[in-house]
């Protein structure tokens, strides 16, 4: 239970700052432009990258609501 836990993402964590850890390259995007200008960055450094990447968890769905899968 306690290694299923360590696997799920959360919304809070900052996983572009934990590839940086390991001299990797971390983005943190939020926008369309952003996630073009992170990508373009990634690819050209050659090195390891993590695109921390912020999804609206309501978008595709017709209640706004998880929970009622539509």
């Amino acid at each position: 239970m306690i290694l299923l836990r360590l696997l799920l993402f959360r919304k809070q964590a900052s996983y572009y700052a934990l590839i940086e850890a390991f001299s990797g390259k971390g983005y943190f995007v939020g926008t369309p432009d952003e996630l073009k200008y992170a990508l373009s960055e990634a690819f050209s450094a050659r090195i390891s990258a993590v695109i921390n990447i912020i999804v609206d968890p309501f978008a595709g769905s017709k209640s706004r609501r998880l929970q009622h899968k539509n």
